[in-house]
């Protein structure tokens, strides 16, 4: 499928009967090459964070510096670390034969993005902090690497998957 499920952004139900699953909606990598044209470049922040439940909930916020639109999404630290573990399985190639993109990107997501640690130390302060900049950094490559023309993502599975 050349598309991704993109979760609505992390909101807390209401009730517990209504934890069945997020609402989402279906991007293809067409049409976010369509949509990011015109709006990049792209600023990425990491806006703030929330304590709830004991879990750090983290809130992005994306700018287009072109045409100022903002895109804003919250999620906790498991739900963006089973999207990294979607990368690097199912939109990375394995194969030998690959260029060499898909294996640097497993690298700097290996490299970049924050280690899971004891759910106590999640809120803290300095956990928080040093997460918000590498979650920044690991999302701004992921974006460089599949919406700008001429980026280093050069293996055609994952340009048809990412």
């Amino acid at each position: 499928m050349n598309g991704y499920f993109v979760p609505e952004p992390h909101q807390k139900p209401a009730h517990a009967d209504e934890m069945d699953g997020p609402n989402c909606k279906t991007y293809t990598l067409k049409m976010l090459r369509q949509c990011a044209g015109s709006e990049l470049p792209l600023r990425v922040k990491v806006t703030s964070t929330k304590a709830d439940e004991g879990h750090a909930v983290y809130h992005f916020a994306t700018t287009s510096v072109t045409s100022m639109n903002v895109w804003r999404a919250s999620y906790r630290y498991s739900e963006l670390l089973a999207f990294r573990t979607h990368v690097e399985d199912e939109w990375t190639c394995h194969d030998e034969k690959c260029s060499g993109s898909c294996q640097s990107l497993r690298d700097l997501l290996e490299a970049s993005f924050p280690k899971k640690g004891l759910g106590i130390l999640s809120t803290w302060a300095h956990t928080v902090e040093d997460r918000k900049l590498k979650f920044k950094n690991v999302l701004i490559h992921l974006l460089r690497s599949v919406l700008l023309p001429g980026s280093t993502m050069k293996c055609f599975h994952a340009r048809q998957n990412l």
